[in-house]
């Protein structure tokens, strides 16, 4: 099983996805460090654990580092349901660097539907292959938020408009809102949860 497709899919709800995406977003791709770097004006970083902490290496902690996610996603406006969009590769597996083999997410999510292809620019010039999936709560999104904390892979979550882009990563993760008043908002009431380093990362 491999992440890569020969084609996208060709139906309503891989339309609907991409009206939403290229209305809301139309000079990015769902890829969290790119967004990130793109809107700097209306990006929040959280961090899952205190002091900086890069991984949780206990129960507790893994607790809370769902605890964290979900309680900002919960907070987030949403027209139906939550969308993910998981950037698989292709080739061969790199798990002895640190990466799960290509095909996650189809393992994952066997509902998994191809939606896009994209060639990254440097300093990521591989392919990234968009596959989605829908959840109707915010409980369905656990599973994948356990895989991008204890394995290198990439994946954003937003909703059905597209409004807000939410990129877990194994240490936290990157909100971009739809403008800097939403971002100030939400950054304020988990002020405890922000990096102290002077870039907020």
């Amino acid at each position: 099983m491999t992440g890569a497709f020969a084609e996208p899919e060709r139906s309503a709800r891989s339309a609907a996805l991409t009206r939403a995406w290229e209305r809301r977003w139309p000079t990015d791709e769902p890829v969290g460090w790119m967004l990130r770097r793109a809107h700097p004006d209306r990006w929040v970083r959280f961090h899952s654990l205190p002091a900086l902490a890069p991984q949780a290496t206990t129960a507790a902690e893994r607790g809370e580092m769902e605890r964290r996610h979900l309680t900002v996603l919960r907070e987030l406006p949403r027209d139906g349901e939550f969308v993910v969009i998981a950037d698989d590769f292709a080739g061969e597996g790199r798990a002895d660097a640190g990466f799960v083999d290509p095909g996650w997410a189809q393992r994952l999510r066997p509902d998994a539907w191809p939606w896009r292809h994209f060639a990254g620019p440097e300093p990521d010039p591989s392919d990234h292959w968009f596959w989605s999936w829908s959840c109707h709560d915010v409980e369905g999104l656990v599973p994948l938020l356990g895989v991008v904390r204890d394995a290198e892979v990439d994946a954003v979550i937003t909703t059905s408009d597209a409004a807000w882009v939410y990129a877990p990563y194994d240490a936290g993760a990157d909100v971009i809102l739809p403008d800097a008043a939403a971002r100030d908002a939400l950054r304020e009431r988990h002020r405890a949860w922000l990096s102290p380093l002077p870039a907020g990362l």
